[in-house]
């Protein structure tokens, strides 16, 4: 997987946070899904990305909940949550993004760009108004010229 030392704060944060939630949900994997309900839910980067594209926050987060009820589920919960091969995928997409944007860090931003561009979360966005061309844009406008050169980046343009 990705060197968690190339992550900022809050990628760390929001992949610990979709752990809890595939647990939470009884999926025995992390998948993409997991990571993107979490960028989409409550006051952070995915909401200001709705909030400036005219988007339903809520219909994000409930067409994500969508994907994520077809996940296969078990109770009791594993024990142990391992990442998925779409996780590792997915988290490839977002480092190709920090690379190609010669930043030092993955930032939120380049997760979402990767959740944009997910094999099957895609449409499920796209069909909210949440497309990769319009969300990379914005994400472009809201961080202006400032590179993801810290741990705290995300903090920046939050």
């Amino acid at each position: 997987m990705c060197d968690a030392s190339k992550m900022t704060d809050a990628v760390k944060v929001a992949i610990n946070d979709a752990t809890d939630m595939a647990e939470t949900n009884g999926n025995a994997s992390l998948e993409p899904v997991h990571v993107c309900l979490v960028l989409f839910s409550g006051e952070n980067l995915g909401a200001r990305l709705c909030e400036k594209l005219g988007v339903s926050q809520s219909a994000v987060e409930a067409g994500l909940n969508k994907i994520m009820k077809k996940l296969p589920s078990q109770q009791p919960a594993p024990e142990e949550i391992h990442a998925s091969k779409a996780f590792k995928s997915f988290l490839k997409a977002a480092e190709k993004h920090r690379l190609d944007n010669k930043e030092s860090f993955m930032s939120i931003d380049h997760l979402i760009i990767a959740s944009v561009e997910e094999k099957g979360i895609k449409d499920e966005l796209s069909a909210t108004g949440l497309t990769a061309d319009a969300v990379k844009e914005t994400i472009k406008a809201i961080k202006g010229t400032k590179k993801a050169d810290s741990a705290s980046a995300d903090t920046e343009y939050e």
